[in-house]
């Protein structure tokens, strides 16, 4: 017993020098490519208000440039917005912040998915970030669901 004890204390000790195991990669932020898939001109084709109301649209555009987010009614400006992005979290975070103008206090907290040229955002108005919708879903009480389709040159 008392040969093995210079041997356990040996292999002990190297264990101590072992290298630790190496950490996992952080995967990048996918945020920053979400933004530059996010810019330019889109027309909102259809909304669902408040659990699944359709109406059809056409004549509402959004131009996304940078963080802010612009909406067009038969070619005027109408309402201003601040965009706030999280491609971290699944499904992605989209928010909306009035900017002066008629637009100017509503905060609007939503999450969105993006297909090829379709934008579908789903969101509520508040401003605690528990009444975020948790997923995109038409049906959801007290949501507005936007679907946007690229504007085409």
């Amino acid at each position: 017993m008392l040969r093995s004890l210079p041997i356990l204390a040996a292999v002990l000790g190297c264990l101590g020098f072992a290298p630790a195991p190496f950490r996992k990669p952080i995967p990048p932020d996918p945020t920053p490519a979400q933004w530059k898939k996010l810019q330019g001109n889109w027309v909102r084709a259809r909304y669902y208000v408040n659990g699944g109301t359709l109406h059809q649209d056409g004549n509402t555009q959004v131009t996304i440039s940078g963080k802010a987010m612009t909406y067009f009614t038969n070619g005027q400006p109408n309402s201003w917005w601040t965009m706030t992005l999280n491609a971290r979290v699944s499904p992605p975070i989209l928010d909306l912040e009035g900017r002066p103008g008629p637009t100017s206090t509503p905060v609007f907290l939503g999450v969105y998915r993006l297909e090829k040229d379709t934008l579908i955002l789903c969101a509520r108005q508040a401003q605690n970030p528990a009444q975020r919708p948790t997923k995109v879903d038409e049906r959801q009480m007290g949501v507005l669901v936007e679907v946007f389709e690229r504007k085409k040159p």
